[in-house]
C-alpha cells in the first residue's frame, strides 16, 4: 500500500487532536483505517477503490441518501452515519486524485465469518438484513442511481462469461474447463428471479447487493445485531438478492477460496437459523411471489458469483484482491459446490421456508 498524508486528509473531515491511526485488514476492495482522537472519538477512513467505482460522486450521493433516510426515518436505531468533509460534502480528493470518506465507527463484537459461529448470530444477522430491507421498503428507488449496471443480471452475466470464453484461446481455458461445462448446464435456470423482477413479478426495492457476515455489526455486550454497513452496493433490486448472498456466504462450512471441494458442505443449520431471522423482520413486505422464490435465491447468487469469479481469473484479475493467481478459480469451484449441495437441499429447504412462514401466517 501506497504511503499517504493520512492526518492531513484526516483534517478535511474532523478537527480534533489523534492520538493513532490505524489500518485495517479483510476489505476487498476499498483501503481502511481506524481513526482516534485524544478525546476518544473513534472514526473509519476510507480511500475508494476508483477502479471498482469510477464516479464516486454518485457513489456517495446513493451513501449519503440512505445514511439520511434512515436516521430520518428511524432515528431511535443506531445506523451507519456518515461524516461530512469541513466544507460539508459527502466526500474528499486529495492532491494526487484519490478519494476518501469517514464513517463514525460503531462499537462491534468482531463477529466476522467463521464456520464455527453460534447459531445465535446467524439469526441476528438474518434480522438485521430482513430490517434492513424492510425500512428501505418506502425509499423510492428512483433516488438511488444504480452504479454497477445489471448487477444481479445472472443470465447476462453468463452471457458475457460465454462471449469472452468464446473469444480467448483455448490454452487459458484448460483449467476451467469443467467448470465452464457445469455452467453451461445450468444456463436455463438462471433467469428466474430477474426476469420475475424485469417483468415486475415481484417488485423492485432498494437492497443492500453484499449481505455477508463481515458487513452485519453485533453489540459486544449482548450479541444483538445493531445495523448493516458496506453501503456501496445499495442498488434497485429485490430482497431475494440480499436473502440469496445471505446464504450464499454464510452457510459454506469452509471459507470462500478453500481448495479442497470436499470440505465445503452446505450447512442448512445456518440456512434455517439465518433464514428464521430474515423472514422475522422482512415478513411485512414479503409477497407470495418472493416467497415462492426465496429457496432459489441462494442457488442463484452462487451461481452468479461463481461466474464472476471465473470471469475475473480469466481477465487476469481485475477486480477481487487476491493473493494467488488461481485464487478466483479456487472461489469458483467453492461457490458450484455450493450451489450443487443447494440443489440436494432444495426440497429440505423449501419445506424449512414454509414451515418458519407458518409461525407467522397463523398470527
Amino acid at each position: 500500500m501506497k504511503k499517504f498524508d493520512l492526518p492531513g486528509i484526516v483534517a478535511y473531515f474532523i478537527s480534533s487532536p489523534l492520538i493513532q491511526i490505524v489500518p485495517l485488514k479483510g476489505g476487498q476492495i476499498h483501503d481502511s483505517w481506524l481513526v482516534t482522537t485524544k478525546v476518544y472519538e473513534k472514526y473509519i477512513l476510507q480511500r475508494i477503490n476508483t477502479n471498482i467505482f469510477p464516479d464516486p460522486d454518485a457513489l456517495m450521493r446513493n451513501i449519503q441518501t440512505v445514511c439520511n433516510y434512515l436516521k430520518e426515518s428511524f432515528p431511535e436505531e443506531k445506523n451507519l452515519v456518515l461524516v461530512p468533509t469541513i466544507d460539508h460534502r459527502p466526500y474528499f480528493i486529495s492532491e494526487d486524485v484519490d478519494v476518501w470518506r469517514m464513517y463514525d465507527y460503531i462499537e462491534h463484537d468482531n463477529v466476522g465469518n467463521g464456520v464455527n459461529q453460534l447459531m445465535r448470530y446467524y439469526f441476528e444477522a438474518g434480522k438485521v438484513t430482513g430490517k434492513f430491507n424492510l425500512h428501505l421498503a418506502n425509499l423510492p428507488s428512483h433516488k438511488i442511481i444504480p452504479l454497477l449496471q445489471d448487477f444481479h443480471n445472472t443470465p447476462k452475466r453468463f452471457q458475457k462469461l460465454m462471449e469472452l470464453v468464446e473469444n480467448l484461446p483455448s490454452i487459458a481455458l484448460e483449467s476451467c474447463r469443467l467448470e465452464i461445462s457445469w455452467l453451461q448446464q445450468q444456463s436455463q435456470h438462471l433467469d428466474m428471479i430477474w426476469s420475475a423482477l424485469t417483468k415486475n413479478v415481484i417488485p423492485w426495492r432498494i437492497t443492500h447487493n453484499d449481505t455477508k457476515m463481515e458487513n452485519i455489526l453485533f453489540d459486544k455486550d449482548s450479541g444483538l445485531g445493531i445495523c448493516m454497513i458496506d453501503l456501496d452496493t445499495v442498488m434497485p433490486g429485490n430482497l431475494l438478492f440480499d436473502f440469496g448472498d445471505a446464504i450464499r456466504s454464510m452457510t459454506n462450512s469452509s471459507t470462500e477460496d478453500e481448495s479442497v471441494t470436499d470440505y465445503v458442505n452446505f450447512r442448512f443449520d445456518v440456512f434455517e437459523a439465518y433464514t428464521k431471522g430474515f423472514i422475522a423482520s422482512s415478513f411485512p413486505i414479503l409477497s407470495p411471489d418472493e416467497i415462492a422464490l426465496l429457496p432459489f435465491a441462494p442457488y442463484i447468487i452462487s451461481i452468479e458469483q461463481g461466474i464472476r469469479f471465473l470471469q475475473d481469473y480469466l481477465v487476469g484479475n481485475k477486480y477481487y484482491k487476491i493473493d494467488y493467481p488461481q485464487q478466483n478459480l479456487i472461489r469458483c469451484r467453492t461457490q458450484i459446490k455450493l450451489a450443487q449441495e443447494m440443489e440436494v437441499n432444495m426440497e429440505h429447504m423449501k419445506d424449512a421456508i414454509n414451515q418458519i412462514l407458518r409461525t407467522y401466517q397463523n398470527r
